[in-house]
């Protein structure tokens, strides 16, 4: 807990630069991970609220969950995307 994580997503090719402190996590499969995200440039607050906003990418659903909130969606987006950084970097370190 506590853990510091700096990152970048994209927005439309764009880079949202932020930081987050993990505020609660769950150990049970599938790990989760409650985060405080921290972004401090204005334009990238925006970008970072207009994909909240968009939501839709090949990783969501295309219903949504009435129980879940916009915050909720954009939780497992980042997750998601995260994952698939994380993948890529995998790979790209075997090949070396």
């Amino acid at each position: 807990m506590n853990d510091q994580v700096e990152g970048i997503i994209y927005h439309e090719n764009f880079p949202i630069k932020f930081r987050c402190t993990v505020a609660r996590a769950v150990d049970t499969e599938p790990i989760w991970y409650g985060v405080v995200v921290k972004i401090d440039k204005k334009e990238d607050q925006d970008h970072y609220l207009q994909l909240i906003y968009d939501g839709e990418n090949q990783f969501l659903s295309k219903e949504q969950d009435h129980w879940m909130t916009p915050f909720d969606e954009l939780h497992l987006n980042v997750i998601l995307r995260m994952k698939e950084l994380e993948r890529n970097a995998t790979q790209f370190m075997r090949q070396r």
